[in-house]
């Protein structure tokens, strides 16, 4: 979408790696700023974006960059945060939008009131649900965010005008822009994208320490090369996400275990009951009522006991309501319930859980409406053997039938 005025006069991108990268060259395209701006540590990288036609100009320093723009977006490691903020403070106009593209929130805004003392109506931290195994300047798109949405987790407080332009430039880019509380996202992505990550690092590395890696990597099968497709994801980033969302991350991976456990036991003791249950197939992805449209906001949870999650819709945040968000990623389907509260009761981060736990609740507890039977597959009956038909196996008249050779 080509806009005949720019949103912006003047945006800084700081980190001009893949999603650095794709964004600059995507305001560009799309001609929603006058002048774009990159500023890198790798002055190589720096120097081949503005080669590649990526960014307008090149800073050398950060706060050459941020100084006179009104709109400023890290796209850094997220651990890289804290010294580059530093770094914007005394540059930074007081009008300007400051934002980011890291994969957990909380740690961003926790460094943003380290830095600035507190968190200002124009601080709107984001997160495009896009990306690549690719990285590096060369690896940018500007059709990276087209067609995926983009969570933005703004301020109670939050500036209105400064939302809204905000949320017009990522539309520009092509994508959908949710809303939601900044504990709520983290809970949410270190089911759906932080924990697939973490399994297919510990997969691929496991393997690859065997002394048959070789003959394990030459015969693997199309969703293992998704595995290892989805490890070769940039180290440095992935390590800094981890970390960043320690809690959210081992809340996670202890249900997983926990499930993985039971499936475990499930096939050393021959447990078929078990297994079919943990294999029943997921159910289909939400429906478009289940998400908020462009600019629509998901409640996160909030304190209170942890409860029994229902599979109805994600709705308004009042009154409560229930849902699922499901996100494939290289492969990998993942479905987390999410419970959504009224807005004067929230429930706590707890209550986000993974439905590999799958036991069918009895008829007395099942939700009212109609319930959908599902046939197990039977296995194919074998076709009859008939022999091949040749050239010779038709009579002709005249003459006796010959054997086929």
């Amino acid at each position: 979408m080509v806009s005949s005025e720019p949103l912006f006069k003047r945006v800084a991108v700081i980190g001009l790696g893949l999603i650095g990268g794709s964004l600059a060259s995507a305001i560009r395209r799309n001609g929603l700023a006058d002048t774009v701006v990159g500023a890198d540590q790798r002055q190589e990288e720096l120097q081949l974006g503005k080669e590649l036609g990526v960014i307008d100009q090149a800073a050398t320093a950060v706060s050459d960059a941020v100084r006179g723009a009104d709109l400023v977006v890290l796209a850094v490691p997220v651990r890289a945060t804290r010294a580059v903020l530093e770094q914007i403070r005394p540059a930074l106009e007081p009008d300007a939008i400051l934002t980011d593209v890291g994969s957990t929130k909380s740690s961003f805004v926790n460094d943003v009131e380290a830095v600035f003392g507190s968190l200002t109506p124009r601080v709107i931290p984001g997160h495009p649900i896009a990306g690549s195994e690719k990285s590096g300047i060369r690896a940018a798109n500007p059709e990276l965010f087209a067609n995926h949405k983009v969570i933005l987790t703004p301020p109670e407080d939050v500036s209105q005008p400064h939302l809204a332009r905000l949320r017009a430039l990522w539309e520009g880019c092509g994508a959908t822009v949710l809303t939601m509380s900044v504990a709520y996202h983290d809970e949410v992505l270190a089911a759906t994208s932080h924990l697939p990550h973490l399994i297919a690092f510990s997969l691929v590395d496991t393997l690859a320490g065997e002394d048959e890696n070789m003959d394990i990597f030459r015969y693997a099968a199309g969703g293992f090369r998704d595995f290892t497709r989805i490890a070769a994801s940039d180290p440095v980033m992935w390590h800094d996400i981890f970390l960043s969302n320690r809690d959210a991350v081992l809340r996670v991976i202890d249900h997983f275990t926990h499930d993985l456990e039971q499936l475990r036991t499930a096939i050393a003791d021959q447990d078929s009951a078990t297994l079919r249950r943990g294999f029943r197939p997921a159910p289909a992805a939400p429906s478009r009522r289940a998400v908020p449209a462009s600019g629509g906001r998901v409640h996160g949870p909030a304190p209170g006991p942890p409860a029994r999650t229902s599979r109805a819709p994600v709705g308004p945040p009042s009154p409560a309501t229930s849902g699922s968000l499901t996100r494939s990623v290289g492969g990998l389907t993942s479905r987390v319930p999410l419970t959504v509260p009224p807005t004067d009761k929230r429930l706590p981060a707890s209550r986000l859980r993974l439905s590999s736990q799958r036991q069918r609740p009895s008829a007395a507890t099942d939700p009212p409406g109609p319930r959908v039977r599902t046939r197990q597959p039977r296995c194919p009956r074998p076709a009859p053997i008939r022999p091949a038909r040749t050239p010779h196996s038709r009579p002709t008249p005249g003459r006796p039938p010959t054997a086929p050779p």
